[in-house]
């Protein structure tokens, strides 16, 4: 009966031990998403989507 009480403390702490994981494992999978929302909206904003082409080199063709 000692040695099922003792398994039963291994399993439950590993358990906690798996929850604490995953749950460090979600902030960073949220942080990394916040970061590329970040990378796109700057990316969409460098490259402006009414370009025009330039005369210059229309002249030279």
């Amino acid at each position: 009966m000692q040695s099922m009480i003792i398994e039963a403390k291994q399993v439950q702490s590993e358990c906690h031990n798996s929850l604490r994981m995953l749950t460090k494992l979600e902030d960073q999978m949220s942080q990394l998403m916040s970061m590329m929302r970040d990378i796109k909206r700057k990316i969409g904003m460098g490259i402006p989507s009414n370009t025009e082409d330039n005369p210059q080199i229309e002249g030279k063709k």
